[in-house]
């Protein structure tokens, strides 16, 4: 993203306003309209950061119980195992999986050759609307089925349509974009294929 993708972080898996460097801008609100009526200041409402405070006066004050801990479940990570060698094909199972952990564990991959297959795209930016090409499958988001998980591309050549399914063969690199970091492929060799993997990964 995380990227890349992956960025994901989710790299990669994302619907937040803000990660990786990219995102999508919401609207701005609308001006409030102003009351010729002055109220009293006990009878207006409070604003977010008002009642926050209100809240934490109580909770001291006694007037409010504080609630017991509850028990959180803790989820455990999957395991990647690496193959030997120094060719890594990114296969449909753990697809989001594996590339998270060479996004967080970087230094076990960086001096394999990556093999990914997945569509094409453009990532725009969050800082001034460059894109970025990248290659990516969908999966699980934080509101459904909108996140990603992909590599953004380092490539000289000329990239196909947007969606085409292209097998992308390269070395994973970390660059800094803005401030934030993201995961790429140097490519190799980038082929388009007429059949199609899975577009929607889950794991």
């Amino acid at each position: 993203m995380l990227v890349a993708l992956v960025a994901v972080e989710c790299v990669f898996i994302s619907c937040s306003s803000k990660q990786k460097g990219f995102s999508v801008s919401g609207p701005v609100g609308a001006t409030p309209v102003q009351s010729d009526e002055v109220k009293d200041a006990n009878e207006l409402p409070l604003n977010e950061d008002e009642e926050f405070l209100a809240m934490i006066e109580k909770y001291e004050s006694g007037e409010i119980e504080q609630e017991p801990p509850r028990n959180q479940e803790y989820v455990e990570q999957p395991q990647i195992d690496i193959p030997e060698g120094d060719i890594l094909e990114i296969k449909d199972k753990m697809f989001l999986t594996q590339i998270n952990d060479i996004y967080f564990n970087y230094e076990r991959y960086k001096d394999k050759t990556i093999i990914v297959e997945g569509m094409f795209t453009y990532l725009e930016s969050y800082f001034d609307n460059s894109k970025f090409p990248a290659v990516y499958r969908r999966g699980p988001g934080c509101c459904g089925n909108d996140g990603w998980g992909g590599f953004i591309l380092d490539w000289k050549g000329t990239y196909p349509e947007l969606e085409a399914w292209i097998k992308v063969v390269g070395k994973p690199v970390i660059k800094e974009y803005k401030g934030y970091q993201d995961l790429y492929l140097e490519v190799v060799s980038l082929d388009v294929k007429q059949e199609r993997g899975l577009e929607f990964v889950v794991n």
